[in-house]
């Protein structure tokens, strides 16, 4: 498990790891004024993709092939990425890239 806070924003981003995925939890600072975002960009792999499959609260199913070697043909890495706080919207860029974007008052 990792738990940190960036500087000098203050954002606490919380990390556990496996050796098959990850959960990873980020909280922004109450301060207002700050652009807050949550993006990720999927590993490369030619099977990278991801739909929305809900809407309130943001749901994103996404999926890769990229991987460091010793799998076997056919692999895919599925995640699920929710927005747990209200007012979250969804950004889509491109076919591998998606952020979570959150009201600077919130």
């Amino acid at each position: 498990m990792m738990d940190f806070t960036t500087a000098p924003d203050g954002m606490r981003i919380e990390l556990a790891p496996t050796t098959h995925g990850a959960a990873v939890r980020v909280t922004f600072p109450a301060r207002s004024g700050l652009d807050k975002r949550f993006c990720i960009k999927l590993g490369g792999g030619g099977g990278d993709g991801y739909d929305v499959v809900g809407r309130d609260p943001v749901q994103v199913d996404a999926r890769t092939n990229r991987h460091s070697g010793g799998v076997g043909a056919g692999f895919e890495h599925s995640l699920r990425v929710e927005a747990v706080s209200g007012g979250a919207t969804f950004e889509g860029h491109g076919h591998d890239c998606f952020c979570f974007g959150y009201p600077r008052e919130a």
